[in-house]
C-alpha cells in the first residue's frame, strides 16, 4: 500500500474495529472476509450475500463479486424486486467517501449504489424492510430508526439490535434481537418490551405470515408461533449463526463463520451450499 495512504488508512481500520467490523486478509476466492447480511431478491432465485468485501451472488456453484464496489456491507435488505437497501463502510483505498455511508441503494439487483440518506452519519448494522417502511439500527446513535421515505428518519428506542424482522401481516409488529433478548414492539417499533422466557435468539425471521424461525447464539434453530411466547427446538447448526433470511418460497439461508447453509423444510435439515 503506498505510503500516502497510510494514515488514512489505519483510521479507517480503527474506526471499523469500533463499530465491529474487523480488517481481514483476502484468503482464497470468493473473498467475504465476514458475513454480515444474506437477502434474496423476488426477480431471481438468487441468493445475495453482504459482505466485507461487497455483495456476492450466489445462483448455484461458486458465489462471485456482484457489486461494482467493494465496500464492507454492514447491513443488506431487500425492497422489491431488483430494490436493495444496505450500509457500510467504503473500501481502504476509497478516500472521497465518509467512513460511514449511511443509508446506501440499489435499483439494479445489487449490482451499483447510489447513496440516499445520512451519508457520515449513520452506520446501519441490521435494516428490515415491509411495507414502505425501513426500520435500521445504526450502531453510530445506538437506536432503532425508522423512515417511510428512506430520507428522513425517526429515531426509535435505545437498543442494540442485531437483527430485525417485520411481521408480514402486520405493520406495526417489529421483533428485534439484542444481547438482552428477544423484543417486541406492537407500536411500530415507538416502544419495545422483552418477550419473557423467550431462547437468547440472534436472529429471527418469518417463515410464512403465522410462524417464526429463531436461531440462538449457540446454533440451535427455534421455531414458534407469531406470538413468539413458546419456542420449540427444530435442529442444531453446531456454529455460531452470523445472518439468516428466509426467502418467499419459505427456504431458509443461514451464514456462519465458514458456511452458507440452506433449509427447505423449516429449518429440520440444513444442507451446506457453501464452505469457505
Amino acid at each position: 500500500m503506498r505510503r500516502t495512504f497510510r494514515i488514512a488508512v489505519a483510521s479507517l481500520a480503527m474506526a471499523l474495529a469500533v463499530s465491529g467490523c474487523g480488517v481481514f486478509d483476502r484468503a482464497e476466492p470468493p473473498y467475504f472476509g465476514h458475513i454480515h447480511a444474506l437477502a434474496t431478491n423476488a426477480n431471481d432465485d438468487s441468493l445475495y450475500i453482504a459482505s466485507h468485501f461487497g455483495v456476492f451472488r450466489y445462483d448455484g456453484g461458486t458465489p462471485r463479486l456482484h457489486s461494482d464496489v467493494e465496500y464492507d456491507f454492514m447491513s443488506l435488505a431487500n425492497a422489491g424486486p431488483d430494490h436493495f437497501y444496505a450500509s457500510g463502510h467504503p473500501s481502504p483505498d476509497d478516500l472521497s467517501q465518509p467512513i460511514n455511508l449511511g443509508l446506501i441503494e440499489s435499483t439494479d439487483g445489487a449490482q451499483t449504489w447510489s447513496a440516499v440518506s445520512l451519508a457520515g452519519e449513520a452506520d446501519f448494522h441490521a435494516l428490515a424492510v415491509r411495507h414502505g417502511t425501513i426500520y435500521g439500527f445504526d450502531s453510530v446513535s445506538g437506536t432503532i430508526m425508522r423512515s417511510e421515505d428512506a430520507t428522513d428518519w425517526e429515531q426509535l428506542a435505545t437498543l442494540e439490535a442485531r437483527h430485525i424482522a417485520i411481521d408480514p401481516v402486520d405493520p406495526n409488529h417489529i421483533l428485534v434481537t439484542a444481547q438482552t433478548g428477544l423484543h417486541r414492539s406492537i407500536d411500530g417499533g415507538s416502544t419495545f418490551a422483552v418477550v419473557e422466557n423467550a431462547p437468547a435468539i440472534a436472529h429471527v425471521d418469518w417463515l410464512d405470515a403465522t410462524t417464526l424461525i429463531g436461531i440462538d447464539i449457540s446454533g440451535t434453530v427455534v421455531r414458534s408461533s407469531r406470538t413468539a411466547q413458546h419456542w420449540d427446538i427444530v435442529s442444531d447448526l453446531g456454529a455460531v449463526p452470523h445472518a439468516l433470511t428466509i426467502d418467499p418460497a419459505g427456504d431458509i439461508y443461514v451464514a456462519t463463520e465458514s458456511t452458507i447453509a440452506r433449509s427447505a423444510d423449516g429449518g429440520e435439515t440444513f444442507t451446506a451450499i457453501h464452505d469457505y
